[in-house]
Parts: structure tokens; sequence; C-alpha cells
């Protein structure tokens, strides 16, 4: 069976008022010898070197190292110039779990890590965590490893570097009622309940500073830490029923019946007095609605102090400040997301949702010194941003995805990347130069990052991808300006450009980057390709024309 590939040019940017979403520059992966891995957590320097964190069990190498887990998972960190080469990278775990939750990076280049741990540690077992901290220095060398906990479960969640490279860092450790304590250096936190949340900051050594307690006679669990220009921090954190943060007014929460959780977003001084706190919740529609849930848990800090938020929810409304967001577009369990903007003063000054009648995620976010909000995580078929909208083919349950909010706000660009199988961002960064980094992982055996391609030969991978400036890269008259459809393809489409001579010749490649196909094209603004039998599957067509090489994947269904 022969099968006739089309792609029609349109020219969209003289009605859309979208901008033309960044090329990829450049993406990385490990190799991954036996089991998975997943890419959970980013950062840069000064010098825009990519720093990040992962979690993998089995065997991977980076270049010349290898590393091999135990029984359970490990950790596993890289250091990449600006291009995407490798400068270091190291392994940290031990006989049980280590995972990570977060990665900050000083003015030194040393690295440090939180995480959880249930190994090497006096109170860590098989069922309850310890919190790990772990430092390395600049040339990727564990400087020391500090482990906190009681008998129960405990976590870093959050940490982040102050001006003068003293370390803050948050998370939440477990009381169960039994007068357990918390000690950091010489300092003790004896909890008020089930769970408590910590705030604490320490000097490069690790010689504790000072450390502050938040909590009720039930649960609060901190999620994420973030600082501002003068070292102020705000953090989110989930909460249950009620808690008091100093002298502001008591906190309470808003959910209704059958929603799991409300959260609040507090700033704090560089010391860790509270300053402001907003609530965030949700409502079912009705007393009779399904179960739901709504998260919050990951924050961001721009140039002005202004502060974002962001989320998932399901079955229900949701509250945060004066904004009510509607329920998602199915309510009967899947999620959808949220984003806010809260001012310095804690007032909130916009909020917004995305989703689809899939479950959509966002896991990671970050403002650039303007104001513009990326966000990453993983979006479902018809995932809806404003006037734009993510397809992600049968054969997969969702696509990572990268979207730029102004602002405002409004909607800029929307750029998504998957195969056959699933992919999902996790982490996002912006550099001074409005550069985006973003982290995840993938399912397929390759998967195309502009030219770059990495590979999996596991059960998943992790990678890491920088996208370019705005308006660097393929020129816009050859980049984003076709639409493949439909795709996935079965029989017939049509190949119309713009221009005659705009393309000069194709090749169909395979999942694995192996040349399936190619051939010449005519010098003329409409025409067709047609390609050798197929098998069902993922391919990437490549048009070489007199301003460089476009690829784009297409998917072939019978």
């Amino acid at each position: 069976m022969r099968i006739i590939l089309t792609i029609i040019l349109a020219c969209l940017l003289s009605s859309s008022a979208f901008a033309q979403a960044p090329t990829w520059a450049w993406a990385s992966s490990p190799q991954n010898i036996s089991g998975g891995n997943t890419t959970v957590r980013t950062a840069l320097d000064k010098d825009n070197n990519v720093y990040s964190v992962g979690v993998f069990g089995g065997s991977i190498s980076f270049g010349d190292s290898t590393y091999t887990s135990n029984i359970h998972i490990a950790i596993y960190v890289t250091k990449r110039d600006k291009n995407g080469n490798l400068i270091w990278s190291q392994f940290i775990g031990g006989p049980e779990v280590y995972s990570p939750s977060s990665i900050a990076v000083d003015s030194a280049g040393a690295v440090y890590i939180g995480g959880t741990t249930a190994t090497d540690t006096p109170n860590a077992t098989a069922l309850w965590k310890d919190m790990l901290l772990v430092k390395l220095n600049a040339s990727g060398q564990i400087a020391w490893r500090k482990w906190y906990g009681t008998k129960f479960n405990d976590e870093i969640t959050g940490l982040a570097i102050d001006s003068k490279n003293n370390l803050v860092f948050t998370g939440y450790f477990s009381n169960s009622y039994l007068n357990d304590s918390l000690k950091l250096g010489d300092l003790v936190l004896v909890g008020q309940g089930d769970d408590d949340i910590f705030i604490a900051k320490i000097d490069s050594s690790g010689k504790v500073f000072w450390v502050r307690d938040i909590g009720s006679k039930r649960s609060e669990n901190a999620y994420s830490l973030a600082l501002t220009f003068n070292d102020a921090m705000v953090i989110v954190a989930g909460f249950d029923g009620g808690v008091t943060l100093d002298n502001l007014t008591p906190l309470r929460s808003i959910c209704g019946v059958g929603i799991s959780g409300d959260f609040f977003v507090a700033a704090f001084d560089s010391s860790g007095n509270a300053q402001w706190a907003q609530v965030v919740g949700g409502d079912p529609v009705t007393q009779q609605a399904a179960s739901g849930a709504v998260t919050c848990t990951f924050s961001s800090i721009d140039s002005s102090g202004n502060v974002y938020v962001g989320g998932n929810y399901s079955a229900a409304n949701l509250k945060i400040g004066s904004f009510v967001l509607p329920q998602p577009y199915d309510n009967q369990g899947s999620f959808d997301f949220w984003f806010a903007k809260i001012s310095s003063q804690g007032a909130v000054l916009w909020a917004k949702r995305a989703g689809g009648m899939n479950d959509d995620g966002l896991y990671g976010l970050a403002a650039d010194r303007a104001g513009n909000l990326y966000l990453t995580g993983e979006a479902g078929d018809a995932c809806i941003f404003d006037s734009d909208t993510v397809h992600v083919p049968l054969t997969a349950f969702e696509h990572m995805y990268v979207a730029k909010y102004d602002d405002k706000g409004t909607l800029k660009w929307l750029k998504s990347n998957g195969g056959i199988g699933n992919s999902f961002g996790y982490d996002i960064v912006v550099n001074n130069d409005d550069e985006v980094v973003v982290v995840g992982g993938f399912s397929d055996a390759a998967l195309a990052f502009g030219k770059s391609v990495v590979f999996n030969t596991g059960s998943g991978n992790g990678f890491v991808a920088k996208l370019n400036k705005e308006g660097v890269g393929v020129p816009p008259t050859i980049a984003g300006q076709f639409i493949i459809s439909p795709n996935p393809a079965s029989n017939t489409l049509q190949l119309q450009t713009q221009q005659a001579g705009q393309f000069s010749s194709y090749q169909i490649s395979n999942a694995l980057g192996q040349k399936v196909g190619s051939g010449i094209l005519k010098s003329q603004t409409q025409q067709s390709i047609v390609l050798p039998d197929l098998v069902d599957g993922m391919y990437y067509l490549s048009l070489s024309g007199r301003a460089g090489v476009v690829t784009r994947k297409v998917i072939v269904q019978h």
C-alpha cells in the first residue's frame, strides 16, 4: 500500500494575535541501560549553565560515567553548559530509596539537592522517610550530606539561595500526636499536630541560622519555596481546617463537601516573619458533586516581587482571592490546571485555567524579569489554552507542553512535543536572556526536539531541552507556518507552499532516525509527496529549502 502525504502551508500570522513559538535549540538525555528514569527539577547559574536532577532505577550513563541503583531508586545530577554539552554528572544513592524534590545553585557554582531518603539515618526505615540535603561543590563532588527527621515521614520540598549564598529551605515533619520533635543543628521544633511545616536558613557549611514552625492540631505540608530580590520568602502549602501565621488574620478552609484539602500562599521577610497570605480552595458545584481535589504546588517570583502560583483541580470550582474559576471541562473527576498572579502585597491580580476532557496537569512554572509566565506539564488530547489547543494521537495519553503568557495573563504562544507514546514536562526555568529550559520524561523509543533527538531503551527516559530565544532559529518564512492535516495520516494529503521552490527536497525518517524515504520537490506551490509502504507509527518529515531544514512529526495510522 502507498500513502500520499499532504502538507498545507497556511499564512497564519496575519490573522493571529499569537507570537510564534520559539524553536528547540538542543535536547539531551541519559542513556538508560536498564530500568527507567525521569528528570524532575532544573536550575541555572549566572553563566546560564544548566543543572538538572532526576531519579532512576537500574543503570544509566552520562558520557563515560555509568551509575547503578541498588534495589530501589537513586538520584542523578548533571551540569551542562548553555549549549547542552555535559560538564559533569554525579550519583547520590544507597541501599534504600533516595528521592529528589528540589535543586538550587549558588553564585560559586555549588549545588544543593533536597528530598527524602529511607536509609543511612537513625530514624528512616522502609516505611518512614527522613529529609535529605546534599551539597555538591562546583566540580560536582559531594561536599556534605545532612539528614533531618522524626520517627515518621519528613521531607524537604523546596529550597532557594539568598543574596548572601545562604540556603533557605522548607518542607514538613511528622508528629502524629506523639510529641515528636525535629532537630536542625542545635535548634529543636516540637510538632503541634499530625504534620507541621518548617522553614529554615543555613549557611554554605550547613550551620543553622534559624528555623520556624507552622502548624495546628491537624496537618500542614509545604510544597515549594521562592525568594524575592531582597530575600523575602514565599511558600505554597496545604492545610486542613485552619492555621495561624504570626499576627495575620487566621486562615480558614474554604473547601466544600467532598473536596480534599485547601492551600495557602504566604510571604515572609528574610527573618521568617509572616507578611501576607492568600487561601486557595475548591468548592463542589453541588452538594452531590463527585469527590474532588485542589492542588497548589508551584511558585515563582518576577523582578517586581509579583508571585505566580499554580496547580491542578477536579470536580470543583476553584477560589483564589476574588476570582472563581469554573469546574473542569470534565466534571467527572478528570484534572484541569490553574495558575494565578499575586502582587508583592498579596492581592490576587488574575487567575486562569486550561484543560480539556482528559487529565491535564501543570507541573512547573517560571516567571521572567518582565513578568511573562512560562508553564509546563502534560496535556491530554484537545487540551484548551485560551484559543489554542494541544492535540495528542490516539496512541498516547498525554504530551508535554510549554506555554507562555504575558504579565496580564494573555497567551502568547503554545508549544507541545511528543510521539506515539507519552511525554511530560516536569520543571521549567528561564534565564536572563529569555531562553527557556524544560525537563521531564518520555516513553517513545526516540523523541525529536527540533534537530536534536533523544533515545529511550528502557521503560522511560528523562530529558533536558532548551528553547531558542524568540525569533532565533529557523526563519519564520519556513518555521511554524504549515499545517499537517490530517495527522495521523491514512491516505491522501496535499502539499501547498506559499512560494514556488520554497522547499527543494524531503526526507522521511522513522522513530530511530533512520531514513525510510526521500525525494525531490517540484518548483511549484501545490504537489504531493508519495511515501513507500509504512507500518503504523511515528515518523519525521524533513523539508529542505533555501532557508534551512524544517522537521515535523507525522503519525501514520491505517
